[in-house]
């Protein structure tokens, strides 16, 4: 079959990387140097084979990272922000519960021991709340969602080895909870950075 001259007819994949990569960076040069070929008998455009499985890779791996050189001053203030907005998020669902589960009768009075059952139910809540925030980081993050959630993760870890060293001897309940607190907050977080990649894989095969 005949073609005729290769022409630059993009897909909608690399409209939306073209639209959102800076002119002229790696990324831009790759999709838009990629060959095209115009199938003059059936009217359909296609790229060559030998590029398309690297090619594709290359942009699925960077649309997973959020990479979009967009100025490095901007991308750290995202990031600030993002891993604030999860923190927050993170800390007003805990603190929310616990007022409230204190509110209702469930929890004893602020300040009172707790038994372990229930100290295990605030650990599996905690974990749901660290899932959600991990999320929102790598959602907001400018690029490179995971390595945003597992940052919000580490910070998570050290507030929690600060609380854990605080509340040590003050006789609130078993000290397995402090330390579990202490062990979930990186897998939680690298949880929540696995939705958004999951998220951002469904929306560049869509």
């Amino acid at each position: 079959m005949a073609f005729g001259p290769k022409v630059f007819e993009p897909s909608s994949i690399q409209c939306v990387i073209l639209c959102t990569c800076d002119e002229g960076s790696p990324v831009w040069n790759l999709v838009r140097q990629a060959p095209m070929e115009y199938d003059g008998v059936a009217r359909e455009v296609r790229q060559s084979p030998e590029r398309t499985g690297a090619t594709y890779r290359w942009m699925e791996n960077e649309m997973n990272n959020g990479s979009t050189n967009r100025g490095q001053p901007r991308s750290i203030g995202q990031s600030i922000l993002a891993l604030f907005a999860g923190f927050v998020a993170g800390v007003v669902l805990s603190v929310g519960t616990d007022l409230g589960l204190h509110a209702v009768g469930l929890w004893p009075s602020l300040g009172q021991p707790m038994s372990g059952p229930l100290l295990l139910f605030a650990t599996l809540y905690r974990t749901i709340y660290g899932i959600i925030s991990a999320y929102i980081v790598a959602r907001l993050a400018p690029f490179r969602p995971m390595e945003h959630a597992l940052i919000g993760g580490a910070i998570g870890t050290v507030v929690s080895i600060i609380g854990a060293a605080v509340t040590w001897n003050r006789g609130l309940g078993p000290h397995w909870y402090p330390v579990a607190l202490i062990f979930v907050a990186l897998p939680s977080a690298w949880v929540g950075g696995r939705l958004r990649l999951a998220q951002l894989k469904r929306q560049t095969a869509a």
